[in-house]
Order: C-alpha cells, then sequence, then structure tokens
C-alpha cells in the first residue's frame, strides 16, 4: 500500500470519528524476525492487552479533566 492510499484511508477514519494513529507489522519486524502473520498477532495481542485499556482510559481522564475542563456524565 502507497503513502497516498493509507493518507486516504486514514482520513476516512477520522472523519468517521478515529483517531488515525496507526500501527503496522512493520513496527514489530524491526525489532524481531518474524512473518506478516506473526507480527500481526503480536501486534493485536498487545493493543488488545488490558493494560493498554487502562492506560488509554486513564490518559483520557486525565487530559479531559485537566486540559479541556470536561465534567463527568
Amino acid at each position: 500500500m502507497g503513502y497516498k492510499e493509507t493518507q486516504e484511508l486514514r482520513k476516512q477514519l477520522k472523519d468517521k470519528g478515529y483517531v488515525d494513529s496507526l500501527w503496522h507489522v512493520e513496527d514489530v519486524q524491526q525489532n524481531y524476525k518474524c512473518d506478516d502473520d506473526t507480527a500481526w498477532e503480536c501486534l493485536n495481542d498487545a493493543l488488545s492487552c488490558e493494560a493498554v485499556y487502562e492506560t488509554i482510559f486513564e490518559s483520557i481522564d486525565i487530559i479531559a479533566r485537566e486540559k479541556y475542563n470536561l465534567k463527568s456524565k
């Protein structure tokens, strides 16, 4: 996939309310010797980890309150 295609996909995600922070199998393969399937599984497992969800939601809470002065529902 080329740069323009990636940028268009990122734009489509952003237009639908998603953050365009994308990870790729190459992010695993830059440090580990593995095929694309194994890299994808590793990346998926890492990003699906409960600790990642907790950290993201904690960060959202901190930023929402401290930077944007948002109130909880």
